[in-house]
């Protein structure tokens, strides 16, 4: 046989893919909350009202303050699926955080100041096993966070961080 000799691919663990996809539900759960707010605040817009800053869970709440009686009932069905949504990203990220407590790769990533329960269990799934990478830079070169570089002739300049990795 002639075959080149190539790298293998990695196939992610069963938990790593569990985990991925769970962490996928709550983004997409956010997405579309975020989608509806963004429609009610355009609605709001066209409607001359501004209503008062806050959190994203108090915002039906706000509008409904702001317009009273004067609420479509088009508007109040995208404000009771926003509650919902809500409601549903809660119970969502109270599970993320338990199965990240209950971890001990998750806890060392948590004790990173600014690292939660959700950005360990999304960085342990889409490392899975570190142990495939020689070294950090070749994890650093998987996850897209390489410097980028802008250089000619004699000149070496280093630019700032490129994000081109995998987009999950």
């Amino acid at each position: 046989s002639s075959r080149i000799d190539l790298p293998s691919v990695h196939i992610p663990t069963k938990e790593a893919r569990e985990i991925k996809a769970r962490c996928g539900m709550r983004q997409a759960l956010v997405r579309f909350r975020t989608v509806l707010i963004n429609n009610v605040r355009g609605w709001l817009r066209g409607q001359l009202v501004k209503p008062r800053s806050g959190g994203v869970e108090t915002f039906p709440v706000r509008v409904r303050n702001r317009l009273g009686e004067a609420l479509p009932a088009t508007v109040e069905r995208q404000l009771l699926v926003i509650e919902r949504l809500t409601q549903e990203i809660k119970e969502s990220t109270r599970e993320l955080a338990e199965l990240a407590k209950n971890d001990p790769v998750c806890n060392l990533l948590m004790s990173v100041p600014g690292v939660g329960s959700i950005t360990a269990l999304s960085f342990k799934a889409a490392v899975d096993d570190v142990t495939r990478f020689k070294n950090a830079h070749f994890l650093e070169a998987y996850l897209g966070l390489t410097p980028g570089e802008n250089s000619s002739s004699e000149k070496k300049r280093i630019t700032s961080i490129t994000k081109a990795g995998s987009s999950t």
